[in-house]
Order: structure tokens, then sequence, then C-alpha cells
């Protein structure tokens, strides 16, 4: 399961459910105060579908978890990546755009709004038909894949897992671009802007 940030702009965005528990034997149990009663219970298949073995439940349990979890990924870089933004913002306008430090800052702001525009669609508001008149991003991807890998009780069929197949070295590349944009990148930047008397800019 995953939580949409304020502003994403996609299809099938929000209201991802969480992963199916497969078929079997369970047990829950109720407290109050001082009593508490445990009742087992059966979990059936879906009758709709073709019946599935415990491993290819456990297949699409593990996949529909890594989905959100790379999803989620995503969503926490690009949070790290506009706090960061948002400094740089403050640079330019105290530093002067013209200045050495605030052409720094821009080019700086330039190379995140890069990793951005490739994350996540940066324009539009979300709302209305923004889905459609703005395309969705590699988050985007994503999402969908999780709807499709989460809309029935099955194990992953071929296209979902050739598309995840697809998304992952394109996803692991751009992660470990923002890695180096966030460390080596900033650490640099750093040096220019207190040199130039500004406060340094961290990771909110």
């Amino acid at each position: 399961m995953y939580q949409v940030p304020q502003g994403i702009v996609g299809w099938s965005i929000g209201g991802g459910q969480g992963p199916k528990v497969r078929p079997g034997t369970y047990t829950v149990k109720v407290t109050s105060g001082t009593w508490s009663a445990t009742q087992p219970f059966s979990l059936n298949p879906d009758p709709r579908w073709p019946r599935a073995t415990a491993a290819q439940y456990d297949e699409q349990f593990k996949m529909i978890v890594t989905i959100g979890e790379t999803t989620k990924k995503l969503w926490d870089e690009l949070a790290r990546i506009r706090s960061v933004k948002g400094q740089l913002q403050e640079h330019i306008t105290s530093a002067g755009a013209t200045s050495a430090a605030g052409r720094a800052a821009q080019a700086y702001h330039d190379k995140l709004f890069a990793n951005e525009s490739i994350l996540t669609q940066v324009q539009g508001e979300g709302g209305g038909q923004d889905g459609l008149n703005y395309p969705g991003r590699l988050d985007n991807q994503w999402t969908v894949l999780y709807s499709n890998a989460s809309a029935t009780e099955r194990w992953p069929n071929r296209g979902v897992i050739e598309r995840y197949n697809d998304l992952l070295p394109e996803t692991n590349k751009l992660l470990k671009d923002i890695e180096t944009n966030l460390t080596s990148d900033l650490e640099a930047y750093n040096k220019v802007a207190t040199g130039a008397k500004l406060s340094a800019v961290v990771i909110k």
C-alpha cells in the first residue's frame, strides 16, 4: 500500500488497495478489557478465478509489496528533491540570479528539475483532466502496474512480470542519479553557497 503525495498527476494514481493474503485458515482475536476470545476462520479463494497454488499466491503478494515499496521510494525521493529545490530558489533570489552563487544555484536547480521531470509529471495540479492533458511519468507507470498486479486474486501474469522487468532498470538508474545529485552534488554546491555567505542547503 502507498499514500499519494498532494498534487501528483496521472491515471490510476490513487486508491491503491493493499495486497491480498492468500486463501487459508486464519485466527481472529477480539479483546475487551480483561476478556478476549479467538476464533479460527477460513479464507476461501475467489471462485471466479482459476485456482492458484500457495506458491503462486505468495508470488503475487511479494510482487505487489515490491511494487508498492518502489513507488513509495520514488515519492520519498521526490520530497527530498523538492525540499532542496525550494532552498535553491531562495538562494537564487537572495544572491541574485546573475551572481556566481545564483548561477550555481540555478544550474543545480535545473539538474534536480530534470530528475523530477522523469520521476513525476510536473505540469497540471492532479485534478480533473490533468492526467489526460499531462501524461504521467515513471511514478504513474508504477501505480498502474500496482493496480494491475493487485486487481484480481491470481498470480502475476506475463504482462505484469514483463512490465516490472522493463521498469526496474530505468527506475534504478534514476534513483542512482538522484542519490548522486543529493549527496556529492549537494556537497559541491554547499561549498559555493557557504563561500557566498549563504546558508548550507539541507535535505528536510
